[in-house]
């Protein structure tokens, strides 16, 4: 059973850093390519990829913590961390609540909660 929480983590992980690298990328596109319509073009298609990430690394996540061996307040803490962020970011793609969309977008975008978030899972897996 090791072998399978410990898979479910790496696989959580690689979900989460192939879906994160679109945060960075829009804003270097932004800032150099902002007229370059294939750009454009390939981040609206990263963009589903993000979400797709974003959801499968959240089941990942969810079974690694489930059936790891050994969890802390920590970790469960970054957990809830984030469902909210994929929560709020799949949200914001499907765009269901327009009167919404400013607070959504404030809290999806506070790079505080996303750093937050790495702080403590690194912090909570030093502890394990």
């Amino acid at each position: 059973m090791r072998e399978y929480w410990e898979f479910m983590g790496r696989v959580a992980l690689y979900c989460f850093i192939i879906a994160n690298v679109y945060f960075p990328a829009s804003v270097i596109s932004r800032r150099l390519l902002k007229n370059v319509p294939a750009a454009k073009t390939a981040l609206a298609f990263y963009l589903k990829i993000e979400i797709a990430f974003n959801l499968i690394g959240l089941i990942a996540a969810f079974f690694h913590g489930h059936y790891a061996e050994e969890r802390n307040v920590i970790l469960q803490a970054a957990f809830l961390m984030i469902i909210c962020m994929t929560i709020i970011g799949t949200l914001l793609y499907m765009r269901f609540y327009h009167e919404e969309q400013k607070h959504l977008r404030l809290l999806r975008i506070q790079q505080y909660l996303f750093l937050t978030c790495i702080a403590f899972l690194i912090l909570g897996h030093a502890l394990l």
